[in-house]
């Protein structure tokens, strides 16, 4: 039981480093779709998708809008309505980017569907704010981050295998 403890101490002292990651995969996912808008033809499909991860960015942006204010200001960025109808946006933005990736194909799938659930816990972190919630909200970043990676990779490692001439495969 003590080992679940210093797991969770371990995750939740690793946080900002998670949170850092995250956003490096959402500007890498923005970089490679404004890269891919320039060199291919989007299907409707891969605008779908498209959308699913602007609007998880934008969440984000949200996001981390609101903490960058708390940092500066030492207030809330808002109060009463205007707060609540801050956290509908940003909750419904992720949301919209959830159900928008998963119309989506391909590796826009895979990153819009990452962020944008990332961005969704997060969210349902800022409506509950209980300490517990926050480490398995951390947690979550960090399984969605690793499988993320892994299905990449995976999904890399199939399509350099099937590009290659079959008389490769007899030759590795």
């Amino acid at each position: 039981m003590r080992w679940i403890l210093r797991y969770l101490y371990v995750v939740t002292e690793y946080k900002p480093m998670i949170e850092v990651v995250y956003a490096t995969l959402a500007a890498w996912s923005l970089v490679r779709l404004i890269l891919a808008k320039r060199s291919t033809v989007f299907t409707l499909r891969d605008w779908f998708g498209a959308l699913g991860l602007v609007a998880g960015i934008c969440s984000g942006a949200f996001f981390a809008w609101f903490y960058i204010y708390f940092w500066v200001a030492h207030s809330l960025i808002a109060h009463g309505f205007a707060l609540f109808t801050y956290y509908i946006a940003g909750s419904c933005l992720a949301v919209a980017g959830m159900i928008l990736a998963l119309i989506g194909r391909g590796w826009v799938r895979r990153s819009a569907s990452t962020v944008s659930l990332v961005m969704a816990f997060q969210w349902l972190g800022m409506w509950d704010m209980s300490p517990g919630l926050d480490q398995d909200i951390t947690i979550a970043t960090l399984v969605l981050l690793l499988a993320w990676g892994v299905m990449s990779l995976v999904v890399r490692h199939f399509a350099k295998r099937q590009s290659t001439p079959p008389v490769a495969h007899f030759l590795a």
